[in-house]
């Protein structure tokens, strides 16, 4: 993804996020439920036309697995998953997610452990790290979060320290949250 399509995708993603917080806060209710239907329902149509694409992969690349430059661009990824269509399940995702960050974690001597996964959310826990140095550890921390948010962005993410009970994070996707699928 070139730098210009991903500040344009960003930008498309804050307007989306704008609308759904300037829908829910709308005073009448049957407005807003007229606006989740069609939420839902443009995000099923698209389901369905990328379900179909899918289909047609093994007259495109000879196979019907999804390419893996689709599964690592960081658009068509998220794509697949806000539609449920991505091949690999969160727990894959997060597992790739936080070893990648491996080399990182290892040079502050800290360690991610994860707690807890649910179809809403995934909990970590953060432990060591460099405790004299307060704002690599705030780093490493928001690093984390990010990486666990890409790569799988309709779960809420909470981060505990392993002293403390306090969970940081939180962050989440929210059209995904539009409705149930059915």
């Amino acid at each position: 993804m070139t730098v210009a399509s991903e500040a344009e995708f960003q930008q498309r993603m804050k307007q989306v996020e704008d609308l759904i917080a300037q829908i829910e806060s709308h005073p009448d209710p049957a407005a807003r439920d007229l606006a989740r239907r069609l939420t839902r329902s443009l995000l099923d149509l698209h389901e369905v036309g990328i379900g179909r694409m899918l289909e047609l992969l093994p007259d495109t690349f000879g196979t019907n697995e999804i390419p893996e430059a689709w599964q690592e661009d960081p658009l068509v990824s998220n794509l697949l998953i806000l539609h449920e269509l991505h091949p690999l399940d969160a727990d894959t995702r997060i597992a790739k997610a936080i070893s990648e960050l491996e080399p990182l974690l290892q040079q502050h001597r800290a360690e991610l452990k994860v707690l807890k996964l649910t179809e809403q959310e995934v909990s970590v826990e953060f432990s060591g790290g460099c405790g004299h140095c307060q704002s690599s550890q705030a780093a490493i921390r928001q690093m984390v979060d990010d990486a666990i948010c890409v790569a799988a962005p309709e779960l809420r993410v909470t981060i505990s320290e392993a002293d403390s009970p306090e969970p940081a994070g939180g962050s989440m996707l929210p059209i995904l949250n539009q409705g149930n699928r059915g």
